[in-house]
């Protein structure tokens, strides 16, 4: 898999949600891995350098398959990180 193809696939497949299914894939694919030994203290941080190292190691496929039944989060009700206020019945319009 060469740069853009990797690039692609772990912005595609980047959730902090996933960390613990990740690991436990990484654990099983390659114990010692130099990601598993390290001392993390931002979990997003930590998630994506497991991805990182899972996508040089696991197929696409073995890593959604993993992820299976993991609960992802509605984003669609988040805008830049700012929840999306609707607009209420009562407000007054302007003319």
């Amino acid at each position: 898999m060469n740069f853009l193809e990797k690039n692609a696939l772990y912005i595609k497949h980047q959730n902090p949600d996933a960390l613990k299914a990740d690991r436990k894939l990484l654990e099983e694919k390659s114990a010692n891995h130099k990601v598993l030994l390290a001392k993390h203290f931002d979990k997003k941080k930590e998630a994506n350098e497991i991805l990182n190292a899972l996508l040089d190691i696991a197929s696409e496929e073995e890593i959604v398959k993993n992820r299976q039944g993991i609960k992802i989060p509605d984003m669609s009700k988040v805008t830049a990180g700012v929840p999306v206020k609707k607009k209420s019945k009562h407000q007054s319009r302007k003319h």
